[in-house]
């Protein structure tokens, strides 16, 4: 007969490993996005939008995985992380901080937009990891910051 501990062991990895293929079949949970908030007076209005140099491409932790976004509200996204249309447009939400993604039939991928990087915020797509994208250069056929 086996140990107490033993079957509990057992139990358990049998309610996980049925949670988690039932979790795996279910649509992934829509991205929560923040309420505008009205601009008060004396108040900096700033955004990644309107005061970061956003558009340009970016490189995953694989050079593989590359995100471009252009100045026109297009992106193309490569690699193994790619699970995204390959191009299409981006829209900014609301804030003005994060850009969403079309994904088809599924909700929309939400990337936070930062100085230098984006970070894909939701849907998670590993378990622990939201997927950070460094900013390696300008948009091809763009011309660098500082160009007349």
């Amino acid at each position: 007969m086996p140990h107490r501990s033993t079957r509990i062991l057992s139990g358990l990895l049998a309610c996980a490993l049925a949670a988690g293929s039932a979790a795996g079949c279910a649509a992934p949970p829509a991205c929560p996005l923040p309420a505008p908030v009205p601009s008060a007076p004396g108040l900096d209005s700033h955004n990644a939008r309107n005061a970061l140099d956003w558009d340009g491409l970016y490189v995953g932790a694989s050079p593989e995985d590359t995100l471009t976004l252009f100045p026109d509200g297009r992106y193309v996204m490569s690699g193994a992380r790619a699970v995204l249309p390959p191009a299409g447009a981006f829209d900014w939400d609301p804030s003005g901080s994060r850009i969403l993604l079309p994904a088809g039939d599924r909700p929309a991928a939400v990337f936070f937009v930062g100085e230098g990087f984006v970070r894909q915020i939701c849907p998670q797509t590993d378990p622990g990891a939201e997927p950070v994208y460094r900013k390696a250069g300008v948009a091809p056929g763009h011309p660098p910051p500082g160009t007349p």
